[in-house]
């Protein structure tokens, strides 16, 4: 993850799940990496850094959301 990315834009629709609570990433890092992705949707759930784990059906939601935007 720490690698640069391409200049190129990837041939692919890209979105972005921020954590609100999360103490590895902050805030600001997460909105960095939702800008490098140019990713057309957000959104924000309220766990730590495994939203997977934590809130596994808001999740969920979260990415049907995304695939059905």
């Amino acid at each position: 993850y720490r690698d640069r990315t391409a200049a190129a834009p990837l041939p692919c629709r890209r979105g972005y799940l921020r954590t609100t609570r999360d103490r590895e990433l902050p805030a600001t890092l997460q909105d960095r990496f939702a800008r490098r992705l140019d990713a057309a949707w957000t959104s924000d759930l309220d766990t730590g850094h495994l939203p997977m784990l934590e809130r596994p059906e808001a999740t969920a939601v979260a990415v049907t959301d995304f695939l059905g935007a």
